[in-house]
């Protein structure tokens, strides 16, 4: 008896050892350490595939948190709907040396909506978090979704970000013989590929930390990742088709059969609106005002309800509609009037993350927008906003490839780009300086395109108490307080933010006996690169925009210049940069110019932007020396 109790002990704490081990931090190889704030340890995601109207997602998977920058990764978050069921949800924490500490409670599992006063959607959600800060420690989870129509599928994330090592992880996809879904690989080289029981599996093993880098691609278009698609499916009762662009845009014109009619009241007051335009962007601008004046967006993502717009009748008498609604609604309305309009799938999001690829036909999108093909000057419309000019898509939706959708199907386009012309800020700033060394500034400026944006942001959306705190926190002055700022809008396809500050900056000379340092240059700085360590990633230009300074700035009586910086003047395959300076009865003149254009460029050209930054960061910051003259 004392010999079975002896071997159960043993057994039971070999057990324990061994479950132990498997996530202690110390067996996680030095080389995966480096640069990672967080470990992905374990995982495994299987992708069932069970019919054309039916999958099964299975995804187990262990991080090892490292520190506080990688602590978002220690949260569980899934989300759910009537076409997702999300179940069998658990959880464990682990402390440094793999022993466990916590079970995840199903009483502390957080639910919620995101239903509020621009939501109205069944999409529920399911959190957890072990609130645990005692670096490094490991969770592990582990859930099940059922999806109730296959439209959209789960990439395969296998590296999620920056800065994150990978020890194992793995993709499994089953499939019915008859069916098969579509891949888009990205990092192949780091992935194994392999079959087994019919099924194809996919591995990525021992994949270090990469360190995010300026001017880096966005991590999707370079990380190990796998898209997937179907090419049959059906969703809610619909059938489709996405095996190519234009049987996708099929299936969206299927689901918006139907959506296209109007009160009477309606058509009386466009037919009203237009009947002096003479134009078709006359008429455009009509119609989009009218949208603009009279409904407000709220999210609706109701069951299919997320793919599908609500009839135009619906936004007409409710005054509201999500994306899908007001896109649709526009181009019904502009329907009534004669001119024809079509309804576009896009992928809205500045950060240039992953959107459609011409040649992998998937469901690769968040938004809706509205196009009016006007001979060669096609009319965009971003159909959610208030504040908007028409004509005009921003950084979200800009400089985009979108999926028209037209009677016979889907046709991928291009969204507008702006240029050196029109994408711009243009300062005119003015200073007097004092014996003190105080300055008093008054700033007129112009930002163009997509560089009025935020400025857009500020004047519509701000109180006055942020657009005070905004001002008083953006300048790099010593000892600044903004006094005064005006703003105006100037609508257009190429909108317009007039911007007046006025500023006093105590100190902004530092004095030193009969003399006064001054940076000319007061505003606009371009930062200084990094170069310690070799560069991995391609160099990306996203933006192309000029910045044009030109700065006046007044002398203390008495004084006069003792030494003036160099004039700098650059031209290179990065950008163009311009500083000038003149000395002209007891004034200061400086102008200032910097551009780039979106391009693209090798890891070996580093160096070379490093110097070209090197040369801006200096000239930038050149200082200015003014003297008393002798009496």
């Amino acid at each position: 008896m004392k010999n079975k109790l002896a071997i159960t002990l043993v057994l039971i704490c070999s057990f324990f050892i061994s479950n132990s081990q498997q996530y202690q931090v110390s067996s996680i190889p030095d080389s995966l350490l480096k640069h990672a704030n967080v470990i992905k340890r374990f995982e495994e995601v299987e992708i069932e595939i069970v019919d054309v109207d039916k999958a099964v997602i299975k995804h187990k998977y262990v991080y090892t948190i490292l520190n506080e920058a990688g602590a978002s990764f220690a949260t569980y978050n899934n989300s759910f709907d009537k076409l997702r069921k999300l179940r069998k949800i658990d959880g464990k924490l682990y402390d440094a040396n793999g022993m466990q500490l916590k079970d995840m409670k199903r009483k502390d599992i957080y639910e919620g909506s995101d239903n509020d006063d621009s939501f109205l959607t069944d999409d529920r959600f399911k959190a957890f978090s072990f609130f645990h800060n005692t670096y490094p420690y490991t969770v592990e989870y582990e859930d099940e979704v059922v999806l109730n129509g296959i439209y959209y599928l789960y990439p395969w994330i296998a590296v999620d970000y920056y800065n994150m090592a990978v020890q194992y992880t793995k993709l499994t996809i089953k499939q019915p013989k008859e069916y098969n879904v579509r891949l888009k690989i990205t990092g192949n080289d780091f992935i194994t590929k392999f079959i087994k029981d019919n099924n194809q599996v996919f591995e990525l093993i021992n994949f270090k930390a990469k360190q995010s880098e300026p001017f880096a691609p966005y991590a999707e278009h370079l990380l190990p990742n796998i898209r997937i698609a179907p090419n049959n499916f059906s969703i809610s009762g619909y059938n489709g088709n996405m095996n190519n662009w234009k049987n996708f845009g099929k299936f969206h014109t299927e689901l918006n059969k139907g959506k296209d009619d109007l009160p009477d009241d309606i058509k009386k007051s466009l037919y009203k609106l237009v009947e002096n335009k003479t134009t078709t962007e006359e008429k455009v601008n009509a119609v989009y005002n009218y949208l603009q004046e009279n409904t407000r967006y709220i999210s609706i993502q109701l069951g299919i309800g997320g793919w599908q717009p609500l009839p135009a009748s619906f936004v007409a008498q409710k005054k509201y509609g999500d994306c899908k609604a007001l896109s649709n609604y526009m181009v019904t309305m502009l329907k009534e009037v004669g001119i024809k309009a079509n309804y576009v799938i896009i992928k809205s999001d500045k950060y240039e993350r992953a959107g459609l690829v011409d040649s992998f036909p998937s469901v690769a999108f968040n938004h809706i927008v509205c196009c009016v093909p006007n001979a060669k000057d096609t009319i965009w419309l971003e159909c959610t906003s208030q504040t908007n000019s028409a004509g005009y898509m921003g950084t979200s939706t800009g400089n985009k490839k979108a999926v028209l959708i037209d009677d016979d199907g889907g046709y991928v386009v291009q969204t507008p780009r702006f240029n050196l012309n029109n994408d711009y800020t243009q300062r005119t700033i003015k200073g007097t300086v004092d014996v003190a060394g105080k300055i008093i500034i008054q700033s007129n400026t112009v930002y163009s395109g997509t560089e009025q944006e935020e400025t857009n942001g500020l004047y519509n959306y701000a109180n006055e108490e942020q657009k005070k705190r905004y001002y008083n926190q953006a300048y790099v002055l010593p000892n600044f307080n903004v006094t005064n700022f005006q703003l105006k809008q100037q609508k257009g396809r190429v909108p317009k933010m007039h911007e007046t500050v006025d500023i006093e900056a105590e100190n902004y000379a530092a004095t030193s006996g009969k003399r006064l340092f001054i940076v000319p240059n007061l505003f606009a700085r371009e930062p200084k690169l990094s170069n310690d360590k070799p560069r991995e990633f391609p160099i990306v230009y996203t933006r192309t925009y000029r910045d044009i300074d030109s700065i006046t700035i007044t002398l203390p009586n008495g004084f006069t210049v003792e030494s003036m910086p160099k004039s700098v003047d650059v031209i290179n395959e990065f950008g163009k940069y311009k500083i000038q300076y003149a000395y002209n009865n007891n004034t200061i003149q400086v102008i200032r110019l910097y551009e780039q254009q979106v391009n693209t460029f090798p890891s070996a050209k580093y160096q070379a932007l490093v110097d070209f930054y090197d040369v801006m960061f200096k000239a930038d910051r050149a200082k200015m020396v003014l003297v008393k003259k002798e009496e």
